[in-house]
């Protein structure tokens, strides 16, 4: 194994381990087992996938709801495409989230981005359909759906609530991995209208974002 682990942390919600790669010393997140973040190209990839072609479709958003990404990265990218951004991030986690604010790899990564936002230590499924603010863009940065509560983030019942939130022309972008097809039906049936990026990563291989636009 090039790899080590020099941290391992369970949170009320999730498995936290963080690995250093031996050679390059370049380090990886792992929730529950599963990659959150491995650093260097695979991570810049995925995050400007999520983030630069919604701008595309609002270029002059100002202010963003990020869905999870308590890792920090979608915010920075975000702070990279608008320094003046208003961005309210939630996730459940707390202990996550505060361990990427501090943690120097991890801050090293993230840029600190996270200092720059309001934060929301809530489920999702709770914290948005209370939610009365309208956003001008929407990201969603959520695990694969491999777990029963996990699926219920990529549900129509949610789904429909979050687009509520979008404002005139905002734009929603939801990280789906490897299965997009049931994000495109949904989106298509709330918005009418969708669009599919896909971007591959070196190390991790193919993946795909869902875009829509409202109106």
């Amino acid at each position: 194994m090039s790899d080590t682990l020099v941290l391992e942390k369970q949170t009320p919600y999730q498995k936290i381990q963080l690995f250093k790669e031996l050679l390059t010393d370049k380090t990886t997140l792992s929730l529950d087992g599963f990659i959150q973040l491995f650093e260097g190209e695979d991570e810049r990839i995925y995050h400007k996938a999520l983030t630069q072609p919604a701008f595309k479709l609002n270029p002059k958003a100002e202010d963003f709801l990020v869905l999870g990404g308590g890792d920090g990265c979608v915010a920075r990218e975000i702070l990279k495409l608008n320094p003046k951004a208003k961005i309210t991030l939630v996730d459940i986690d707390k202990e996550l989230v505060e361990f990427c604010k501090k943690d120097e790899r991890l801050t090293r990564i993230n840029q600190n981005s996270l200092n720059n936002c309001r934060l929301y230590y809530e489920d999702a499924l709770i914290w948005v359909p209370r939610c009365k603010e309208k956003s001008d863009m929407i990201i969603l940065d959520f695990p694969d759906p491999t777990t029963t509560e996990l699926k219920k983030l990529y549900a129509e019942e949610f789904l429909s609530q979050v687009v509520k939130l979008l404002g005139p022309k905002a734009v929603i972008s939801i990280q789906s991995g490897q299965n997009p097809i049931l994000i495109c039906n949904i989106l298509y049936k709330l918005l009418h209208t969708f669009v599919l990026h896909d971007y591959q990563m070196p190390t991790l291989g193919l993946g795909y974002v869902v875009l829509a636009k409202n109106g």
